[in-house]
């Protein structure tokens, strides 16, 4: 794949200093965007999602064990909290909950309290993409352009999953560039502080989110036999490949040190987790080789480029290559020498191609996990625009009016978003009501694991929602083991549906209104005569709430019936 790269291009330091212009130049640029950034996020976080209830289960569930978090902090300190939680173990991710609790210390627990930490982790990728590209390009002008495409990209405004929506997702997205970022200045492991460096970064990014190991083993294996076998191929000499792969050793060493302890906690739940969902699929097989396997095949790179690219990122790319190749030509006509391709390409390839590999393979597909390629992408892309063309070739006038225009872009993305959102505003504000008055009663009544039951699936019902409203608006918390239980949430069988109605805290019924249809609940409507009447014989009514085009009533059980049934 590779010619032989030259001792010089594989192994060189940074010779010729970058002008402190270009840095000031990068760091101006970059302040300005995250300052302008920070304020759309803001507004947005102010007007549209505080005032409205968390969407989404997973959502609810990372906020109530933030608030957890949280009180643990102010109970028992920041070290001592920080244990517990790893302790407690996770089958997804064990610190994002942790780190929303300390930015909490700096900003009011609420829900843009725990938003500030993803916004963190944005704006963490885009000034190491610039820092990155700067020295790579050997100008700032590919900074500026790299920060431009990251903030014209369409994955912080995925619905679920952007940074609107407090999960792992955009962090993880945020670290997996963090850890490409790092791995391309070790030189492929050329550099050992770099390459120790890497392994800690890619020890966070696990720790944030746990499948994320899986990424980044076959990534290494990937690049172990790379080197394994380029002196073989005349890629490398030994003398040049031995100590990389004892670089890459020890990389690896570091990111096991770092993260074991973690890892073992949560060992049992990740298991559980992520081998219930190859489970509850039929053989990869006979989805690769079926009637839709073309459209299995191509799910996660059009999920990439559509979603979390989107049509601003691509616009944004190409203004930029409209700005650099009319000059480019005769840049490169000067002699520049040639890129290094082993270090530089290699390693980005490597990153876009492995993690897709696997999400295909991976039968349950989801829309928002593949968006860890795009820093790489916006990498691979920015440094194959400063080789192809001679790096002098984009001027920092162009690259400082790419940013503008992807700043623009990105202030039409948060009114689409916005104009989305402001469609559930009224209704959500509705839901918010009910469950902070529902969470209310149950505070009183001291319960601190309440299971809720419902004849519906409309994420307004969510049960979590009810602890963090309360968190949210007096600053009280119920204390749930693990988010409120929910026969609506898990689907169990008919008989078990029965077992935890009895013994529910909570009916949710929805009286008006379309309700959404789980195929392995569908008989959650037939027994609704019966939810019915144990509403109406052992509960007494908390109230009723209109919504546009639908209405509800909540119930609530006065005492605990026979727990082991729900338990």
């Amino acid at each position: 794949m590779f010619a032989r790269d030259s001792p010089v291009n594989l192994t060189r330091a940074i010779v010729a200093p970058i002008p402190r212009n270009d840095w000031t130049i990068l760091a101006a640029a970059t302040a300005v965007v995250l300052v302008v950034e920070w304020l759309l996020f803001a507004a947005s976080v102010r007007d549209y999602v505080l005032p409205t209830y968390p969407a989404h289960h997973d959502q609810t569930a990372y906020l109530i064990r933030a608030y957890q978090a949280d009180a643990a902090i102010r109970d028992h300190g920041a070290w001592a909290a920080f244990a517990q939680r790893i302790q407690r173990g996770s089958a997804t991710g064990s610190l994002l909950d942790y780190e929303a609790a300390l930015a909490f210390r700096l900003i009011a627990p609420s829900r843009l309290g725990a938003l500030s930490v993803l916004f963190a982790h944005y704006a963490a990728l885009q000034i190491a993409a610039g820092v990155a590209l700067t020295l790579l390009a050997r100008s700032s002008a590919y900074g500026i352009l790299g920060v431009a495409l990251i903030a014209a990209s369409g994955f912080p405004f995925v619905v679920p999953g952007g940074i609107f929506d407090f999960r792992i997702d955009t962090a993880a997205t945020c670290a997996f560039g963090l850890v490409v970022i790092a791995l391309l200045r070790s030189r492929l492991f050329a550099d050992i502080k770099w390459s120790i460096a890497t392994g800690a970064i890619a020890a966070y990014m696990v720790a944030l989110r746990h499948n994320t190991l899986v990424h980044w083993l076959a990534i290494g294996a990937v690049l172990f036999v790379s080197l394994l076998l380029a002196p073989a191929l005349g890629v490398l000499g030994r003398e040049q490949s031995a100590p990389r792969l004892r670089a890459l050793l020890i990389c690896f060493a570091v990111t096991f040190v770092l993260c074991g302890p973690l890892l073992w906690f949560s060992l049992d739940d990740f298991y559980a987790y992520y081998a219930g969902q190859f489970a509850q699929r039929g053989p990869i097989r006979d989805v690769l080789s079926g009637r839709d396997a073309l459209v299995h095949w191509l799910f996660y790179p059009y999920n990439v480029l559509v979603q979390h690219a989107g049509a601003t990122f691509f616009l944004t790319a190409a203004l930029a290559a409209s700005c650099i190749f009319p000059m480019g030509r005769q840049a490169a006509a000067r002699g520049a020498p040639p890129p290094p391709w082993l270090e530089r390409y290699w390693p980005l390839l490597v990153s876009i191609v492995v993690p897709i590999a696997i999400l295909t393979v991976h039968t349950v597909r989801s829309t928002v996990v593949a968006g860890i390629v795009l820093p790489s992408t916006v990498l691979l892309y920015v440094l194959a625009l400063a080789d192809l063309s001679g790096r002098p070739a984009l001027r920092t006038g162009a690259a400082l009016l790419v940013l503008a225009v992807a700043l623009a872009l990105q202030s039409w993305q948060h009114l689409q978003w916005r104009e989305l959102e402001s469609e559930k505003l009224a209704g959500g504000r509705v839901a918010f009501a009910m469950h902070y008055e529902i969470g209310r009663r149950l505070l009183e009544l001291g319960r601190a694991e309440p299971v809720y039951v419902s004849n519906t699936l409309e994420d307004a019902f969510e049960p979590g929602i009810a602890a963090t409203a309360l968190f949210e608006r007096d600053r009280a918390l119920i204390r749930p083991r693990s988010p409120a239980r929910a026969a609506q949430i898990f689907p169990v069988a008919p008989q078990r549906y029965r077992e935890i109605l009895r013994t529910a805290d909570v009916v949710l019924l929805q009286t008006e209104g379309d309700r959404i249809r789980y195929p392995l609940v569908e008989y959650a409507d037939s027994i609704g005569d019966e939810i019915l009447a144990e509403a109406g014989a052992a509960m007494k009514p908390v109230g009723s709430w209109r919504f546009s085009g639908a209405a509800a009533t909540a119930y609530l059980r006065p005492k605990r019936a026979s727990q082991g049934a729900a338990r």
